[in-house]
């Protein structure tokens, strides 16, 4: 058979009967109109490929909706047009403005490129033969008029095997994209409907590149839909998920639309969101009498008990927070009364309860949570984690969460040993690292025991130990620390994580660390079916002492027992002992780097303390031990925080200074956090988009919470002299920010970051003051370690900085280190000072 000889609707039928080479034909023959057509429109060559591959994807998986086969060329380039539109929306940062607007008015251009294309058509058939007409009435029935296979083959009399043909073509693309196989007795509404649950799935995947694209594409199938419950249900889910995941998307519009979707449905998972996103702004009493006055009565009238459940729960927290504790824990009650067991909410509530009542929120730090776990063939995986966190320093267990670091997955048993998942990202492997292994904890001896590694940039290294028919007997974690399991039950379930009702596991640190924490972590199977899993789980941790043997466990009890910072009494006590063993006991090049800068900002803590030195003419006004580790992706670099591990700080603006002429030099002091500032208004430290000419404004959040925006424009720095050398070739990345809130004001001032290349930043310019005309400036003033780039981190580097023309006894400056822990992450420790000299 001659493909290019066959019309549109006879190439289309075959496609959709299972002929790959159909498509092929359709593709070719459509392939130069496409491109042309993305290519008016992008202006790129690059985009105009892009916008040609999905449109022509998009097809083979909507072909099914083409009513009319013939019109398919006008559809594809229909196709490619909004492709070329939405890549020119994402990247607009990129294009001319003006050019995207002016595109609606050249239909013209559209329609020419299809007219230079019809030429090359073949010629058509005169009569179509048998087969053919039986496919079209084959797609006819199926399609617009809802028979399922074995009804279709009945009324025309062929092989029913002939027209299961019918979705064969799609299903490889379709597995390939993630995609649920649709069921021949699937009404177009509960095709939809499959395709919004494939949507929630992508939760599970570290990466959501490519999700924009299905998600328009899930919009555009439910806005087709006709009006019915399941459309606003459908509605309502995937606004949520563009709310989450695709830019744009987050606006008090779309918000407005999915609760009312939501609302008609009855979507009460959607709705939960709603009422959270509500009370978003608002604190203490105001917040509790919102939820308990207006939240809850209104979902108890419509008879929504999830969404009631939901908000009793944070109603709970945020009550007890206050001090309302008896109302607190009533609040907790109520959520077991109308949630069944099956709601995660339900075990959360649990988990509430056990935590407020038996744990301290002051000594011990309290960790109340419910985790779900979804079920898949040969897999396990972490589906969601809602609860809270209050008091305490002390790390505590995450088994489930820490496990599951890779893509959402705890193990796939299809693997074998040495072999290994990658994430979606590609920056976390789960490796299948050894078997046949004995584990001792306090509750027996475990043989045959199978251990699972995951690494990644972002969680360091996590081994998982599981017994067949128990479950996770130990984990080593080096952000979380080690656990081993101290009792546990099993009823029932089998495999690696044995799920049934009533199993339960109960966690203590390790042996050698028992003598100094107490641990408290029981973890209990709420509910389970053959889809998921829900587990109730809390946490406390308590410490009576430190492992003076131990380098991690003295650079913990600097950062615990430096001061007293509560109530009336706010001093430094004094830890030169700690000091000097942390010194000793330091033996891998990371620890000599990070007690170098921790000692450093404690000695000059304890100098400045006038309980201890009452004669001091110091005062520490703003110093800080920091480290954070460098992620470098996407042709940037970040920063990510583990403050909680190591951190800790001075800080006492209160006694300076105040006076006119001498507030500007103590204004100074705040910027020494040179590269988490950057950070927190751009989103990095460093882009290689930073290049002379370069403008964009964009949005960064926070601390979690802050929505900031910066207007970022990039020109050429010249030179730049600083007592550390002069500098050619620099670029200055001038950002003006704005969104922080009070308190944190003073990171987002109007600044000038200038980069040398194969150094990094050696200047830093801020403007503050009426109408920006005062500077504060920090030097480069040594460095060790060169690179490529502008921006160059690597082990052994290191970067001191200093604030310039300081006056009145004020000093500041910031020392980097940069260092590689035993786990592979690249950290950059830092002594941030801020002082005055009185004398």
């Amino acid at each position: 058979m001659i493909y290019s000889q066959e019309k549109d609707e006879i190439l289309v039928s075959m496609t959709l009967l299972g002929d790959q080479q159909a498509y092929e034909a359709l593709v070719i023959r459509w392939q130069k109109a496409v491109l042309s057509v993305a290519r008016g429109i992008t202006r790129s060559e690059h985009l105009a490929e892009d916008a040609t591959q999905d449109a022509f994807v998009s097809a083979w998986l909507k072909l099914n909706t083409l009513r009319d086969g013939s019109k398919y060329g006008t559809w594809v380039c229909n196709i490619a047009r909004n492709r070329s539109r939405d890549l020119l929306s994402r990247f607009r940062e990129w294009v001319d403005i003006d050019y995207i607007a002016a595109m609606e008015d050249k239909e013209d251009v559209f329609f020419a490129e299809l007219a230079d294309c019809g030429d090359e058509a073949a010629e058509l058939h005169d009569n179509l033969n048998i087969l053919s007409e039986k496919v079209r009435k084959v797609i006819d029935l199926h399609y617009f008029g809802g028979y399922s296979i074995a009804e279709i083959a009945t009324m025309l009399s062929i092989p029913q095997n002939t027209v299961t043909r019918l979705s064969q073509g799609r299903l490889k693309l379709r597995k390939e994209y993630g995609l649920m196989n649709e069921k021949d007795t699937d009404t177009l509404v509960e095709k939809v409907m499959k395709k919004v649950e494939e949507l929630k799935l992508w939760r599970l995947k570290d990466n959501k590149e490519g999700f924009d694209a299905i998600w328009r594409d899930t919009m555009s199938a439910i806005e087709a839909l006709p009006d019915c419950t399941e459309k606003d249900y459908a509605m309502a889910d995937t606004l949520l998920l563009g709310y989450w995941w695709v830019k744009g998307e987050a606006n008090d519009e779309v918000l407005a639309r999915m609760k009312e979707a939501a609302l008609r449905s009855r979507n009460e998972d959607v709705l939960q969101m709603v009422a959270a996103n509500e009370r978003d702004n608002l604190k203490g009493k105001e917040l509790i009498d919102l939820m308990r006055d207006v939240q809850i009565p209104e979902y108890e009238r419509l008879g929504m008990k999830k969404v009631q459940g939901y908000l009793w729960f944070w109603l709970g927290c945020f009550s007890i927070d206050e001090g309302l504790r008896e109302e607190g824990l009533e609040a907790y009650g109520n959520v077991l009364k109308v949630l069944e067991k099956s709601d995660i909410y339900y075990a959360c509530a649990l988990s509430a309860i056990n935590a407020e009542t038996k744990g301290d929120r002051e000594k011990e730090g309290i960790h109340p949570f419910a985790e779900e776990y979804r079920f898949a063939p040969h897999k396990l995986h972490f589906y969601s984690q809602p609860g809270y966190n209050r008091g305490g320093r002390l790390p505590y267990p995450c088994t489930g969460f820490a496990a599951s670091r890779c893509d959402s997955t705890f193990y796939d048993c299809t693997l074998k040993v040495g072999e290994a998942l990658i994430s979606s990202n590609g920056k976390s492997k789960l490796t299948f690292e050894a078997e046949g292994l004995t584990v001792a904890t306090p509750c027996g001896t475990f043989d045959d025991c199978v251990l699972w590694v995951n690494t990644s940039s972002d969680y360091g290294s996590i081994k998982t130990y599981y017994k067949n028919g128990v479950g996770i007997v130990k984990q080593e974690s080096s952000f979380h620390g080690t656990y081993v399991l101290s009792d546990y039950n099993i009823c029932g379930g089998e495999g690696l994580m044995p799920m049934a009702e009533g199993n339960y596991w109960d966690y203590n640190v390790e042996e050698r660390k028992q003598k100094y924490i107490k641990c408290v972590n029981h973890r209990e199977v709420v509910y389970a079916d053959s889809v998921k899993a829900i587990v109730s789980e809390y946490s406390s941790t308590s410490r009576s002492g430190y492992d003076e043997t131990d380098w991690r466990e003295t650079a913990t009890e600097l950062r615990e027992t430096y001061c007293i910072d509560k109530d009336d009494e706010h001093r430094i006590l004094d830890v030169s002992g700690t000091v000097e063993r942390l010194e000793r006991l330091a033996k891998t090049d990371y620890e000599k780097a990070h007690t170098k800068l921790a000692s450093a900002v404690m000695r000059r803590l304890i100098a400045c303390e006038k309980a201890i030195y009452p004669n001091t003419k110091v005062k520490g006004h703003w110093n800080f031990f920091d480290r954070n580790y460098f992620k470098k992706e996407d042709e940037k670099v970040t920063l990510t925080s583990d403050s909680r591990m190591y951190h800790f700080e001075w800080k006492d603006m209160g006694n300076s200074d105040w006076t006119p002429g001498t507030w500007e030099a103590r204004h100074v002091l705040f910027w020494n956090d040179i590269y988490d500032i950057m950070y927190d208004m751009t989103g990095c430290v460093w882009s290689d988009e930073w290049l002379p000419g370069y403008e964009v404004t964009k949005k960064v959040t926070m601390y979690g919470q802050y929505e900031i925006e910066s207007k970022i424009t990039v020109s050429d720095g010249g030179k730049v002299v600083t007592a550390a050398g002069e500098f050619d070739n620099c670029i200055c990345v001038h950002v003006e920010s704005k969104g922080a809130p009070g308190g944190l004001s003073y990171r987002q001032n109007t600044k000038d970051y200038y980069y040398a290349p194969g150094v990094g930043i050696v200047r830093t310019v801020h403007h503050y003051g009426a109408g920006n005309s005062l500077q504060g400036i920090y030097d480069l003033v040594s460095y060790a370690g060169t690179g490529e780039g502008y921006f160059p981190v690597a082990t052994g580097m290191e970067r001191v900085y200093e604030a310039v023309n300081m006056r009145d006894g004020y000093e500041a400056g910031c020392h980097y280190i940069y260092e590689e822990d035993e786990n592979g992450l690249l950290y950059a420790i830092s002594d941030q000072k801020g002082i005055r000299n009185l004398e």
